[in-house]
């Protein structure tokens, strides 16, 4: 839970300093509470979500945090698999309605929804379409994780979960006018859970066949899929082998917002790539040092 250092140059300070609305829904894991490290104090103008790791394991949480301020939610109870407020009901919410005040002007928002994770919870609607579809064994619990009487049908609700609600906000990009000025960029913090909370990585093929799984070096640890639409600028259906890591998307967005990219940076901007044009920069070496799960290089 150590929170960013005060004076941090992060993105959202970067994308306001070029004369952009900046916000944040999902999960912060920079600084809690009262922290130098809280989205205010890192350069977004509005945030909505956790504001601790361990809270963002459960999708039916006591409270959430915004702008700052606890907001308690009547109806979740600690411990409860369901509650009478769903995680991702809310960001999704609180997405289309920064969209929708914002749409005047440029905006960066930044989306770190929590599904699929575990715990394993969802609404009664997004679970219907998988009850009976697969052969499932209970989840009994373990490591502080909810139970689950069917895991495989809550993960797959989970995933088409994420699905739909980015497919409803490319809808109200599209509704809005905002279509052909925005670049959305979607993508993963790492490569698929080990089976712990109910999860159960091998049965869906997550890794689609690479060695390793979250937590590792090896390529199913931290190849994960990258995929940007910018409608009239990025051609549609097409691929690119160019290899880049997250630390990328940092002057990647800058330059597509015109700014300047500092040399400091580790990143190198994959903008050429993404549009098809200008010189693309190759990184001369992508290096992860990982000391969690016995350490790795």
């Amino acid at each position: 839970q150590r929170p960013l250092p005060e004076g941090t140059v992060t993105l959202g300070e970067r994308m306001r300093s070029l004369g952009y609305i900046t916000g944040v829904i999902g999960k912060w894991g920079n600084g809690g509470p009262g922290s130098v490290g809280e989205p205010r104090h890192m350069g977004f103008d509005f945030s909505y979500g956790y504001l601790c790791q361990r809270q963002a394991h459960n999708f039916y949480p006591t409270h959430m945090w915004r702008n700052g301020s606890r907001e308690d939610l009547a109806g979740n109870e600690p411990g409860n698999l369901t509650g009478a407020h769903y995680a991702q009901d809310l960001f999704i919410k609180e997405t289309l309605a920064f969209v929708d005040q914002h749409q005047d002007r440029p905006f960066f928002l930044y989306l770190p929804y929590t599904i699929p994770h575990v715990a394993l919870q969802t609404t009664d609607e997004d679970i219907a379409p998988y009850r009976g579809v697969f052969e499932e064994t209970p989840y009994q619990g373990d490591r502080g994780y909810l139970k689950h009487p069917t895991p495989r049908a809550a993960y797959a609700a989970m995933i088409s979960r994420l699905d739909r609600d980015v497919g409803v906000l490319l809808s109200r990009l599209r509704e809005l006018g905002l279509d052909r000025d925005t670049l959305v960029i979607f993508t993963s913090d790492n490569g698929p859970t080990y089976d712990v909370g109910g999860a159960d990585t091998a049965f869906f093929g997550s890794t689609a066949g690479l060695r390793g799984r979250k937590g590792s070096v090896w390529e199913g640890g931290i190849r994960v899929p990258l995929i940007a639409r910018w409608p009239g600028h990025i051609a549609p259906a097409t691929e690119s082998s160019h290899a880049c890591a997250t630390h990328d998307l940092f002057p990647t967005i800058i330059e597509a917002a015109e700014g300047e990219v500092a040399v400091e940076l580790d990143g190198i901007s994959f903008l050429p790539t993404l549009l098809g044009s200008g010189d693309q920069r190759k990184p001369a070496h992508l290096y992860w040092d990982f000391p969690g799960y016995g350490g790795q290089q």
